[in-house]
C-alpha cells in the first residue's frame, strides 16, 4: 500500500508540473490573404485568452465571441494619406508612431471613440488600417499580438 501511495504521489507531482507549465504556452492562428494587388500578406495572432482571428476580409480580431478590431488591406499610398489626415485633423491625437518587427505603424485616436492603426509592411504593396472602438487598451493589446509578414 505504502508502494502504491508513492507511485500515486509522483504521478500528482508530475502532473501538476505538466499542468503548470502549460500555463505559459502561447498558441496562435494564422491565415495568408491574397490581396487583390497580387501580395500575399501572412496574418499570425497569438490566441491565449480566447482571441481569434478570421479568415475573410476584412478580417477581425475578436476575443471569445465580442470583436474587437477589424482590419483591412489598403495600398501604401492610402497609407500615407491616412497618417497625413490623422496628423492634420483636429479631431484626431496621435498616440504612438514607431516600428514592429517588419513594419511602420502610426495610432491615432479619431474623436475619443475609434483608435486606429495604419500598418505599413515592408517590402509588399500593401498596408493595413486597423480600428478599434473598444479601447486605447484593446487596441494596443490586438496591436501587439499580431504578426505581420510579407510572404510575395
Amino acid at each position: 500500500m505504502k508502494k502504491l501511495n508513492k507511485i500515486l504521489l509522483a504521478l500528482m507531482l508530475v502532473t501538476v508540473v505538466f499542468m503548470a507549465g502549460c500555463k505559459n504556452v502561447t498558441t496562435t492562428m494564422s491565415y495568408t490573404f491574397n490581396v487583390d494587388n497580387g501580395d500575399q500578406v501572412k496574418v499570425k495572432l497569438k490566441t491565449n485568452d480566447g482571441y481569434k482571428l478570421t479568415s475573410s476580409v476584412p478580417f477581425e480580431i475578436k476575443k471569445d465571441s465580442d470583436t474587437l478590431s477589424t482590419a483591412t488591406f489598403i495600398y501604401p499610398e492610402y497609407y500615407d494619406e491616412y497618417v497625413k489626415a490623422a496628423k492634420s485633423d483636429l479631431n484626431s491625437t496621435i498616440i504612438e508612431e514607431g516600428t514592429k518587427d517588419n513594419l511602420t505603424y502610426v495610432m491615432w485616436n479619431y474623436n475619443d471613440e475609434e483608435y486606429n492603426y495604419a500598418i505599413q509592411i515592408k517590402d509588399a504593396n500593401t498596408a493595413i488600417l486597423l480600428g478599434n472602438i473598444v479601447s486605447e487598451e484593446s487596441a494596443k493589446e490586438v496591436f501587439s499580438r499580431l504578426e505581420i509578414e510579407f510572404v510575395k
